[in-house]
C-alpha cells in the first residue's frame, strides 16, 4: 500500500459493522485522521451521563486494563448497567481484590498482553465457548518506563503491551465478535503519541538508545 494511504481498519480486516470510525494513516507524519462521531459528549461527561437509559442486558464486554483507573470506571459501568464484564488481567489475584472493592460483579480471567500464547489462550476459551463479545475495550497500556524493557520476543515492552497485544487479542476474538452481529471495538489512545513519530527502522530500539519521555 503507498505511504499516506488511509484505510478504515475494519473495512481492511472485514470486521463486522462497529459505530466508531477507526483510520490509519501509514503515512511518515502518523496524524490520524479522526473523525468526531457527533455524540454530544464532553471532556466533562461522566460514564454514567453515556450509559444513563442503556440496558446492556444479555450483552458481553471484554475490557483490559479494567481494574485500574479509566478500565475500572468502565468495567464497573457496563457491568451496572447489565452487561456481562470479563476483565483479562496478568495479575489476576490483585485484579479480583480492584473489582471486588468498586462493587464486584466483574469476572477476572488471566491473560498477559505481552504473551502471545496467553492472549491465544483467553480467546479461545471465548470463542469455543460459543459466546459472542459485544463490546471490546482495548485499555490497557503502560508508558514512561524508565528503563528498556523486551517481551520474549524482543519486542519493546511499550509497544508489546500497548499495540500487539491489543491487534492480536483482537484478532484471536474476530470469531466471537462477528458472532454478535455489530460489535463495537474501542481502542483507548493517548495524547502521547503527539510527543514523538514512530521510527519504523529502529521500532524496538536496537540501533539507538532509548531516552524515557519528559514532560514539561
Amino acid at each position: 500500500m503507498p505511504a499516506g494511504q488511509s484505510v478504515p481498519i475494519a473495512a481492511a480486516c472485514g470486521l463486522a459493522p462497529i459505530d466508531a470510525i477507526a483510520i490509519i494513516d501509514l503515512g511518515t507524519n502518523m496524524r490520524s485522521l479522526q473523525r468526531p462521531l457527533g455524540t454530544g459528549y464532553t471532556a466533562h461527561s461522566t460514564t454514567l451521563d453515556v450509559i444513563r437509559g442503556k440496558n446492556l442486558a444479555g450483552q458481553l464486554a471484554i475490557v483490559t486494563g479494567g481494574h485500574a483507573g479509566l478500565g475500572l470506571e468502565a468495567a464497573r459501568t457496563l457491568s451496572e448497567a447489565g452487561a456481562r464484564v470479563i476483565v483479562p488481567a496478568r495479575a489476576v489475584d490483585r485484579a479480583r481484590r480492584a473489582v471486588a472493592e468498586a462493587g464486584g460483579g466483574i469476572e477476572v480471567r488471566k491473560m498477559d498482553l505481552t504473551d502471545p500464547a496467553s492472549i491465544d489462550s483467553f480467546a479461545r476459551e471465548i470463542v469455543q465457548s460459543g459466546l459472542a463479545v459485544n463490546i471490546l475495550i482495548n485499555n490497557a497500556g503502560i508508558m514512561a518506563s524508565p528503563i528498556l524493557e523486551r517481551d520474549a520476543r524482543g519486542n519493546e515492552l511499550q509497544l508489546s503491551t500497548n499495540h500487539l497485544g491489543h491487534f492480536q487479542l483482537t484478532s484471536r476474538l474476530w470469531p466471537a465478535l462477528r458472532r454478535a452481529g455489530g460489535a463495537r471495538v474501542v481502542s483507548v489512545s493517548s495524547l502521547g503519541h503527539h510527543l514523538s513519530g514512530i521510527e519504523w527502522d529502529d521500532i524496538n530500539f536496537e540501533k539507538r538508545a532509548r531516552r524515557p519521555p519528559t514532560f514539561e
